[in-house]
C-alpha cells in the first residue's frame, strides 16, 4: 500500500533539490570562470617586406615577466591572465621595430597577423664612429664577456619553461620522438655552478602524438651505442646537456668546442669581424661575426665554425649568440653542431629567453651482420615563458629531477587539459610545408 509523503518529507526533498541545484550552478559557474580566467592571443609574426615568418620572435608582457616565443612558422598562442587586461603586449625581434598593443585590443577566436618593420641601419653614423674609435670587434666581445657579472642575474631566479627534444635522420626531412616537458627551473645566480646548483622540477611530460616514436633512440650518450664522434659529453640527460651548452651562463667553465671556457678561450680561439649594425628601438646593436677553422692531420678531419654575437652598445650585454660548426671527416661531411640562444632585458637585467642545440650523432647497430651505423640529428630547445625574481619558496629536493637520468624515467601525474592553457612553442614545421597567412 502506497503512502502519501508528509509535508515534512516534501519540504526536505525540496530543500535538498534546492541545495543540489545551487551546487550544480556553482560548479558550472566555477568552470566558466576558470575557462574565462585567461585571454588568448593567437597570431603569426612576419617580415613586413618579404612576408617570411620570423621564428623565435618574443611576445611578452614585460611588467609581468610572462612571454611566449613563436615557432618555426612564426606562429604563437599566448594565454594571458585576465587581471592583465590593461597591460601592454610587446612583440619583438632583434633588428625590427617592436609592435605594441593592449591586451584589451585582442579579438577572440581570430588568428592575427603581425608584420614587423626592419629597423633602418644608421650607416653614416656608424662609419663616423668607427673612424674615431680604435675599438675593434674583438675588443667589444672582450668587454661584453667582462660585463657578464654586471648584466646577468646574481640573485635566485625562478624560470618557468617549455622544453622539447626530437630526432631527425640526416638523409631526409622528417621528425620523430618529440618529447615535451613543462619545467620549473630554480637558478641560484650566475656566480654559482649551473649543473650542480640549479634545481629543476618537472610539471608535465609527454610524447607528442603527432610524430612517430622509436624507443631505440631513448638512451644516453654513452660513447659506445649512441655517440657524438670526437665529442666529450659531461652531462647525462638531454636537458642537462642542453643547459651545459649555454656559454653565457657557464662562462667560467667548459661548454663546447671551440668556445671552451668563454672567459678564457673564446676570443683566442676565433677571428672577429663587424658584420652589421642594427637598432633595437633606440639602442644600437653590434652584430659581430666570428669564425674558426681547424684541421687535424692525424684524424683527417676538418672543422669550420661560423657564428654571430649580438651585443648592446649601451650595456655591452650579449643579447644573442649563434654558433654553427660543420665538419669534413672520413665518415661524415655536413653540419655537426648548432647552438642558438637569446637573453631578454627585464629592468636592466638580462634573463634567458630561449636556448637551442642541434648535434649530429651516430646510433650504433650491433644487432645485424653488416653492423650499419646510422647518423641522425638531435634537437633540444628550451623556451622561457615566465620569470619570477621576487622572494619565492625553494623547490623541495624530493621534487627535483635526477640530472643523471633520462627525463623519461620521471613519473609525473597527468593533468588533463594542462597543455590547452600553457604557453609553449608549437611543434616544428617540416621544411616542405608551405606557410600561408
Amino acid at each position: 500500500m502506497k503512502t502519501k509523503p508528509t509535508k515534512e518529507t516534501i519540504a526536505n526533498l525540496t530543500a535538498w533539490f534546492f541545495i543540489a541545484t545551487l551546487i550544480c550552478l556553482f560548479l558550472i559557474s566555477n568552470h566558466q570562470v576558470s575557462a574565462q580566467s585567461q585571454i588568448t592571443l593567437k597570431g603569426t609574426v612576419l617580415d613586413n617586406e618579404t612576408n617570411e615568418p620570423l621564428p623565435f620572435a618574443t611576445i611578452t608582457i614585460s611588467q609581468a615577466k610572462i612571454s611566449v616565443v613563436s615557432n618555426e612558422a612564426g606562429e604563437f598562442q599566448f594565454h594571458i591572465p585576465t587581471d592583465l587586461d590593461n597591460s601592454t603586449i610587446h612583440i619583438s625581434y632583434l633588428g625590427y621595430k617592436t609592435i605594441q598593443l593592449k591586451v584589451s585590443e585582442i579579438k577572440p577566436d581570430v588568428m592575427a597577423t603581425f608584420k614587423m618593420i626592419p629597423q633602418e641601419q644608421q650607416l653614416k653614423e656608424v662609419e663616423i664612429k668607427e673612424k674615431k674609435s680604435k675599438t675593434s670587434a674583438e675588443d667589444i666581445v672582450d668587454r661584453a664577456i667582462r660585463n657578464i657579472k654586471k648584466n646577468y642575474p646574481r640573485d635566485k631566479t625562478l624560470y618557468y619553461g617549455y622544453y622539447r627534444d626530437y630526432i631527425s635522420p640526416t638523409w631526409t626531412v622528417s621528425y620523430q620522438n618529440l618529447i615535451e616537458a613543462a619545467l620549473v627551473i630554480e637558478d641560484r645566480g650566475f656566480q654559482t655552478h649551473d649543473l650542480s646548483r640549479t634545481k629543476i622540477k618537472l610539471e608535465q611530460l609527454r610524447y607528442n602524438s603527432t610524430l612517430s616514436v622509436d624507443s631505440s633512440f631513448n638512451q644516453a650518450y654513452d660513447g659506445k651505442n649512441k655517440l657524438i664522434p670526437t665529442a666529450s659529453i659531461k652531462a647525462s640527460n638531454e636537458l642537462a646537456l642542453l643547459k651545459s651548452c649555454d656559454p653565457i651562463r657557464n662562462h667560467k667553465i667548459p661548454s663546447f668546442s671551440f668556445v671552451d671556457i668563454l672567459d678564457l678561450n673564446f676570443t683566442n680561439n676565433h677571428k672577429f669581424y663587424y658584420e652589421s649594425f642594427m637598432q633595437e628601438d633606440s639602442i644600437e646593436i653590434y652584430c659581430i661575426r666570428f669564425e674558426k677553422y681547424s684541421s687535424f692531420f692525424y684524424t683527417q678531419s676538418q672543422y669550420k665554425v661560423d657564428g654571430q654575437i649580438y651585443i648592446s652598445s649601451d650595456t655591452y650585454a650579449i643579447l644573442k649568440f649563434n654558433y654553427t660548426m660543420t665538419c669534413n671527416t672520413p665518415t661524415y661531411t655536413g653540419k655537426f653542431l648548432d647552438v642558438k640562444l637569446e637573453y631578454k632585458n627585464y629592468n636592466n637585467t638580462y634573463y634567458l629567453n630561449y636556448l637551442s642545440l642541434m648535434n649530429y650523432f651516430v646510433l650504433m647497430n650491433n644487432t645485424t651482420a653488416n653492423r650499419v651505423n646510422k647518423p641522425y640529428f638531435q634537437y633540444r630547445e628550451l623556451f622561457i615563458n615566465k620569470i619570477v625574481n621576487e622572494p619565492f619558496e625553494s623547490i623541495p629536493g624530493e621534487q627535483t629531477i635526477d640530472k643523471k637520468a633520462s627525463l623519461l624515467t620521471n613519473k609525473v601525474p597527468v593533468v588533463e587539459g594542462f597543455w590547452d592553457h600553457y604557453n609553449y612553442t608549437g611543434i616544428p614545421k617540416l621544411e616542405e610545408q608551405v606557410v600561408t597567412e
